[in-house]
């Protein structure tokens, strides 16, 4: 149930994200972030905090900050239609004061087409923060997402421009002794659908997104040390008062 399977389509909901940080690599060229983003309206998608900003400081690049493309050509390049451009972002006040980081670790950006007369339309996808303050979902979990460049959990070759998908039904777990309801948690699930950005479903691919996937690491099990991995998920949030998890459409109306 819990063995990550690649998507042979592609979706106008759940895309993904490069950003361009300010961040150099060891070839002194700007580092750019992969994650997944998933749209929440026609112009704003959500991802993890960290793939925008570390500690207090936003690390987007405001003179090419980056962009999100929903389906790719054989050669690897953004068709056109399929790719908006990163225009603003914002992410919480927790996540930056880390207090309590992971908790906190999600983000809204605002994005326009790249072609505006020739765009495909995105679809949105509907999010609700009905486990705030209640215990989080045990069953049917499912999440999907684009893979980083490499994996460590022994999940073999994977491809960075196709969403990979996992569903299960395994218990969550606290990230620690401090998090309580309506905070990030942990699945055990395959680590290749553990995206940063993704989006984390209840009930099925069909089902509404009640978290985001915020970090993965291996956690391998069984005989052959393959298979599966830890996927955090921080909540989504329906009140800019919670302290912990994410309100989204507060992030939304907040990004200028």
């Amino acid at each position: 149930m819990d063995s990550a399977f690649q998507v042979k389509g592609f979706s106008m909901t759940s895309c993904r994200l490069f950003v361009r940080t300010t961040i150099l690599n060891d070839n002194k060229q700007p580092l750019i972030y992969y994650c997944s983003a998933w749209f929440i309206s026609p112009q704003h998608v959500a991802t993890a905090g960290h793939c925008i900003a570390e500690g207090p400081e936003y690390i987007v690049d405001r003179q090419q900050p980056g962009f999100v493309c929903c389906r790719f050509a054989a050669n690897g390049n953004c068709l056109p239609r399929y790719r908006y451009r990163l225009q603003s972002w914002v992410t919480t006040q927790g996540f930056l004061a880390k207090l309590p980081s992971r908790s906190n670790d999600g983000a809204v950006l605002k994005i326009v087409p790249q072609s505006p007369k020739d765009f495909v339309p995105p679809i949105p996808q509907t999010a609700f923060g009905a486990f705030t303050g209640s215990s989080p979902p045990e069953k049917a979990i499912y999440m999907d997402g684009y893979p980083m460049q490499t994996l460590e959990d022994g999940c073999g070759e994977v491809d960075e421009l196709r969403r990979y998908q996992t569903m299960a039904s395994r218990p969550a777990q606290p990230i620690d002794s401090r998090t309580q309801n309506a905070t990030a948690v942990q699945y055990q699930m395959s680590g290749c659908a553990g995206m940063s950005g993704g989006r984390v479903l209840s009930r099925g691919p069909t089902g509404r997104a009640f978290g985001l996937q915020t970090f993965g690491y291996e956690w391998c099990q069984g005989p052959e040390g393959k298979g599966r991995g830890v996927t955090g998920v921080t909540f989504v949030s329906d009140f800019a008062e919670d302290k912990c998890g994410v309100c989204l459409k507060c992030l939304m109306e907040a990004t200028p």
